[in-house]
């Protein structure tokens, strides 16, 4: 593996609350940045897509007349990745009818040829979780 991947790696488990951010004007003040759950995301989005060389989509919609989407998938290989936030302060995923939801949204996935792989925001750091996405994507 790259070593500035293994590097970004390491640094994403960190989980840092701020990212120091340097201003372009002439003061230079350092301005904290709050690390996002979408900027979360997204960086998870970019680093999988490099570490596995092949693209990942956002918000794919997988099923015509319906408006479930998967949080990322490899499209090409019906493969679709789930971030189950929420999970230890009851949130949606956790409660009856999102729980519910989540199960018939999956049961339509796999009945279409889907894969599904759920992780909560934490896996999302793990270079296991990268491993087994592309231990899936080889499989498919």
């Amino acid at each position: 593996m790259q070593p500035k991947l293994l590097n970004f790696i390491s640094q994403m488990r960190t989980e840092p609350k701020k990212i120091v951010v340097k201003k372009t004007t002439k003061e230079r003040k350092d301005k904290p940045l709050k690390v996002t759950k979408a900027n979360q995301y997204a960086l998870f989005q970019k680093t999988l897509q490099s570490y596995l060389g092949t693209e990942i989509e956002s918000e794919v919609m997988f099923c015509k007349g319906r408006k479930f989407r998967f949080d990322f998938a490899i499209t090409s290989k019906k493969i679709a990745i789930e971030i189950e936030g929420g999970i230890y302060t009851n949130g949606r995923h956790t409660r009856g009818a999102g729980f519910s939801k989540d199960m018939e949204k999956y049961n339509l996935a796999i009945e279409n040829g889907w894969v599904v792989l759920r992780y909560s925001p934490e896996e999302t750091k793990k270079l296991a979780t990268m491993q087994q996405i592309q231990n899936v994507l080889k499989l498919r």
